[in-house]
């Protein structure tokens, strides 16, 4: 899933993206959903791992 959302009140750029990933010491494999917003400030990136199942 890639989403791109467009702000017009904030007027800022937003990007979702979710990939599964396991480091070496997860004990499993999580899903995890990253979120990048870009404005006049610069970049800000946000990440959330969760255990729930995909849509």
């Amino acid at each position: 899933m890639t989403r791109f959302e467009v702000s017009s009140k904030t007027n800022k750029v937003r990007r979702f993206k979710e990939f599964l990933e396991g480091a070496a010491s997860w004990s499993r494999v999580e899903r995890i959903i990253a979120r990048v917003e870009v404005g006049a400030q610069g970049a800000d990136t946000r990440f959330i791992v969760t255990n729930l199942a995909g849509s």
